[in-house]
């Protein structure tokens, strides 16, 4: 929550309504969800209009400043517009005419303090394109105020931080000191600047993920618009994927040792059951999140009369039982374990194929080299698109590996045309595993993409 009024008398702010350098007096005011209303510097009153998380309009008496947003903001218009040029870590390094002719340049060190400031300038957007308060030389990011001087918020975060992180438990540091790679347009919790390959985009939508789940609980919209308004920047700058896109996933994926995840013949204890594609429980004795210890995955079984079948295959770590195989489609958590929402599948993970652990195994309405085809196309789509692995606003954050197995399901169900049920899956005391009754979104598979 923003605090509600700043004073500043000897460069340090206290908690009062006022922020006083030398002459100059500044009075803040802020709506009920925290975002600012207005702020008032010796008599003269700027008042803010908001879009979700974003000023759209400045007014200052009979002035009004009009700020026109993409992914970025694009210019400012007052009498004229003045077009905004950015560097690669976000800050507006030029302003241009209408004409596209250069009419102002900034400069900043690392932290964001300008290099050779024209007090004229009344450019309000200006390091990480957010908005500098002149007046007190400091930049305001919705929830705290940063003091580019010093390298510090001038409050307290309202985010705790990571156990596992100690930069981010002290409640001041802004960006865990280090501001060329970070930064922070929610003044809550910094995120990742730099991108190589996505992983830095997936880090930033699994932070984003985060604080909209604080937004939920503290009841926030305003936050929960700006979370999701800056989740959607990064996935729209990824095309869509489609079934061509995907590499063929089911090469290599039945039969073979596959290491110590003994992927191949079934084991003595299921060799008896018949060639389908079964939804399995494992009860699991490492502490996954938000299941209570039960992973839901599919397993597909598969005899000689399937194309899947592979004939040139010796299996040595377990004898052949049946003349079947396997293979497993499951999910997991991430390099980002405990941030909410990012679910990551995967064939054939060590914790899928462990059968002496299994709990559950009940046979799906699905069967056929057909479906086994079209399973492995709807988790190459979801793996492979980053997109589809960040659903998160949705429904809420927390999804999991359970969330995925169902989603799978209703998701083929759906592109199959087959009307059936997603069968119960309960734990041994009778309770709902977490996560199976609340299944990812068919369309985040690609669903309508058919074989």
């Amino acid at each position: 929550m923003l605090l509600s009024s700043i004073t500043n008398t000897s460069n340090t702010p206290n908690l009062t309504n006022n922020f006083i350098t030398g002459l100059i007096e500044t009075t803040y005011a802020y709506k009920a969800n925290g975002l600012r209303l207005s702020k008032t510097t010796n008599a003269i009153t700027t008042k803010h209009i908001w879009d979700g998380g974003n000023i759209v309009l400045d007014i200052v008496g009979a002035s009004v400043v009009k700020y026109l947003r993409g992914i970025n903001l694009i210019y400012a218009e007052a009498s004229v517009k003045s077009y905004y040029g950015y560097n690669a870590h976000g800050d507006v390094v030029q302003l241009n005419d209408g004409g596209g002719v250069m009419t102002k340049t900034y400069r900043y060190d690392a932290f964001g303090v300008e290099q050779d400031p024209v007090t004229s300038d009344t450019n309000v957007w200006r390091y990480c394109g957010e908005y500098w308060d002149v007046e007190t030389e400091t930049i305001y990011l919705r929830a705290r105020y940063y003091n580019p001087r010093i390298g510090r918020f001038t409050q307290q975060d309202s985010f705790r931080g990571y156990q596992n992180n100690a930069l981010s438990l002290n409640m001041y540091t802004y960006c865990y000191n280090n501001p060329l790679r970070y930064w922070d347009p929610s003044g809550r919790v910094p995120w990742d600047a730099s991108n190589v390959t996505g992983t830095k985009d997936r880090e930033n939508l699994a932070i984003l993920a985060e604080i909209w789940e604080g937004n939920n609980a503290s009841g926030d919209k305003t936050g929960m618009s700006q979370a999701v308004r800056q989740a959607q920047a990064i996935i729209n700058k990824y095309p869509e994927v489609t079934a061509a896109d995907v590499v063929n996933t089911t090469v290599d994926t039945f039969g073979g040792s596959g290491g110590s995840s003994n992927i191949g013949t079934l084991d003595p204890e299921v060799g008896t059951m018949a060639p389908g594609i079964y939804v399995v429980v494992h009860e699991v004795a490492w502490g996954l999140i938000h299941t209570n210890n039960y992973h839901a995955s599919i397993m597909i079984i598969v005899d000689e009369d399937s194309k899947y079948y592979d004939n040139n295959k010796n299996f040595t770590e377990n004898p052949p039982v049946g003349d079947l195989q396997y293979a497993t489609i499951g999910a997991g958590g991430s390099s980002v374990t405990g941030l909410a929402g990012y679910v990551e599948s995967g064939i054939n993970r060590d914790q899928d194929v462990r059968l002496e652990n299994k709990k559950t195994m009940i046979e799906l309405d699905i069967s056929g080299d057909a479906a086994i085809n079209y399973l492995f196309i709807l988790e190459g789509i979801f793996h492979s698109s980053i997109k589809e692995q960040y659903h998160v606003f949705a429904k809420g954050a927390k999804y999991n590996s359970n969330s995925f197995a169902s989603g799978l399901i209703g998701a083929a169900y759906k592109g199959l045309g087959i009307d059936a049920p997603i069968p119960d899956l309960v734990d041994i005391y009778g309770n709902k595993i977490p996560g199976w009754d609340k299944p990812i979104r068919a369309d985040n598979f690609g669903v309508g993409i058919r074989r």
